[in-house]
Parts: structure tokens; sequence; C-alpha cells
């Protein structure tokens, strides 16, 4: 057993052992039971972890998020865990919890870019995007390459006939903008004149 895994099952023994059943221990309040609760499946999910055992780890992350459903930290490590995998499911699985994360705590640059990189993963580049943008936006600058990315991406495969017009359009505007200060410099010089 590996040093980490030995110390996470001390931890937990030690808290075992405190929680006996004594008419003390009864009339231990519910916020120190729940405390004790969170520490023991935090051991249990770092022992699943690092004996890479996926579906118990799944288990106790699902746990410990039902134990405290408003920890942004807990719901951002259980969706980069659970969309570790690569499948469509873990991903989408993974989104919901970073999302959740982003929810909890909207500044956080790393949450917003990680939920990002999620939806790139899941082929939805127009919705990364606007992650990517707000963790920018929030100083994470690591971000900056693939939001610059995902943009000429999302640019590209604008329809050529789309991007045509709208160059048309713009074209357009400049002329009709040129013509305006052209008539404004000719009544300007005529007004000139006749002073």
């Amino acid at each position: 057993m590996s040093k980490r895994v030995m110390n996470a099952a001390l931890a937990l023994a030690v808290v075992a052992s405190s929680i006996s059943v004594s008419p003390a221990s009864a009339q231990l309040e519910a916020s120190q039971i729940q405390k004790r609760k969170e520490v023991i499946h935090a051991c249990l999910l770092q022992i699943y972890i690092d004996k890479k055992q996926r579906p118990q780890a799944l288990a106790e992350y699902a746990i410990m998020v039902g134990l405290k459903p408003d920890d942004p930290k807990l719901r951002y490590a259980y969706g980069r865990y659970v969309a570790a995998s690569q499948t469509p499911g873990d991903i989408a699985a993974g989104i919901t919890q970073v999302k959740k994360a982003v929810q909890l705590d909207p500044s956080n640059a790393t949450y917003n870019g990680v939920l990002g990189a999620l939806y790139l993963k899941a082929k939805n580049p127009n919705e990364a995007l606007k992650w990517l943008r707000t963790a920018v936006q929030y100083g994470g600058q690591e971000y900056k390459k693939s939001y610059e990315e995902t943009f000429k991406y999302i640019r590209r495969q604008l329809k050529p006939g789309l991007l045509r017009d709208e160059e048309a359009r713009q074209d357009e505007v400049k002329k009709q903008q040129a013509a305006q200060a052209g008539a404004e410099w000719r009544r300007w010089c005529q007004e000139v004149v006749k002073r």
C-alpha cells in the first residue's frame, strides 16, 4: 500500500474509533456528525482514487456532493474526475458538475475555463467560446489561446455566402459613410465660399 493510502486509512480508523456508541456520543450535535461523515467519505474517496477504483470513487463523490452540495471546489473536482473518461455521457456529467461550480463561484477563471474546455470536448464550440471568454475576462490568461482558436474555428465554419454578404454589407456602410462625409465637405466648402 502506498504511504498516502496508509495515511488515509489511519485517519479513517481514528475518526471511526472516535464514533462510539456511548451516551455522550449519542448527544453529539448534528454539525459534528456531519463533519465526521465528511471526513470519513473524503478519506474513502482518496483511497479509491489512489487505488484507481473509479466506480467506488464516483460513488463517494456523489455522497460527498450530497453532504456538501454548495461546495464549488468539490463540484469542480467531481466534474473533472467524471469527465476524465472522455466518453460523451461522462463529459456531459462533468459539464453539469463544473457548471454548478461556476454558479457557486462565477468569477473563478479556472472553473469557467475548464467548463469551456469540456464544451470543446463535447463538440460544442459556440458554448465553449462563451465560457472561455469569461475565463479570460476573469484573468485566466492560460485560456486565451483556446479562446482565440475557438473563435477562429467558429468564424471559419460560417457559410462562405454569409461571410461574403456580411463583408458586402460592411463595404456598403463604408461607402455610404464616405459619400456622406464628402457631401458634408462640399457643403462646408460652399458655405465658406459664400462668406
